[in-house]
């Protein structure tokens, strides 16, 4: 698709859904970009810290309140962070999040639950 002003100049579709898939892709055919996220959403809070609406060092459960008082899993089973969220480990990936479909992970089966 091309646009421009906000209107849609060229829109066109081309080939298959996979090389072992023969159907044709339509306009309206859903992709899954997966860690294609990253960088849009990077984009977006870097463009909302432009705006002035937060800070990189903004604890994430100001925007986010359920991210308050996190907890880490240790040997010990959950414990308390020692420190918040902030917008900076979002950006860095070092918030230490995990993805959820590890079934063996204590901290997946938590998300799962």
């Amino acid at each position: 698709m091309v646009s421009s002003k906000g209107k849609i100049i060229y829109v066109n579709a081309t080939g298959n859904y996979a090389t072992d898939d023969a159907r044709p892709i339509t306009e309206d055919t859903l992709f899954r970009i997966y860690s294609m996220t990253k960088p849009i959403t990077a984009v977006g809070l870097m463009m909302l810290y432009e705006e002035g609406a937060l800070q990189l060092n903004d604890r994430v459960s100001r925007i986010l309140p359920k991210f308050a008082n996190r907890k880490v899993w240790t040997a010990d089973g959950l414990v308390a962070a020692k420190n918040p969220i902030i917008m900076r480990h979002l950006l860095t990936h070092t918030a230490g999040s995990s993805y959820g479909f590890i079934t063996d992970n204590p901290v997946d089966k938590l998300y799962r639950e």
